[in-house]
């Protein structure tokens, strides 16, 4: 500003618009390179794992990496899912139960019990059906954890229907 002050009884002021015209695209694009090259690195880094969002003060939202957040949810390996849902809460307010609702899907116990405890806090009674079909899994923290979810979602019908699991002689 002070340099526009200083300038202008020597140029015309056409020539100190266009000037600040060029000045002003420049910065954008700079700004913009400097944005998707800040953007690429933060998607490498969750994608080495080394992304950890738990001390960050700032709310972290950018539509583009919730996006990619959402594809690697569905085509992770079964060993980085529990990195991922880990990133979940510190995303701002976004629904992620469709997601969680694909991971029930998932052979390994460990994703199957991290999307039927999240199903319990925010499903509803449509997610009752496969949640319910898995109180007769072979692994008894997933029937635990399907019998938790389907009681939480569902009414007094639903305890009925899930009887047989409460009387689980597994002692685990």
């Amino acid at each position: 500003g002070l340099g526009l002050i200083g300038i202008s009884p020597l140029l015309p002021l056409h020539q100190i618009m266009i000037g600040t015209l060029v000045a002003s695209l420049i910065w954008l694009f700079l700004a913009r390179t400097n944005y998707r090259a800040y953007l690429d690195a933060l998607v490498d880094s969750l994608g080495s794992q080394r992304l950890d969002l738990s001390e960050e003060t700032a709310d972290f939202h950018d539509k583009s990496f919730e996006n990619h957040l959402k594809q690697s949810l569905s085509t992770a390996a079964d060993a980085e899912i529990p990195y991922l849902i880990d990133l979940l809460p510190t995303i701002g307010n976004i629904d992620w139960t469709p997601e969680f609702r694909i991971l029930m899907a998932r052979s390994n116990p460990t994703v199957k019990i991290a999307a039927l405890q999240h199903l319990q806090e925010n499903g509803d009674e449509s997610d009752l059906p496969s949640v319910i079909s898995l109180v007769s899994h072979e692994d008894p923290n997933v029937r635990c954890a399907a019998i938790s979810a389907a009681a939480s979602l569902g009414s007094i019908e639903t305890v009925e229907r899930i009887e047989g699991g409460l009387e689980d002689t597994d002692s685990t």
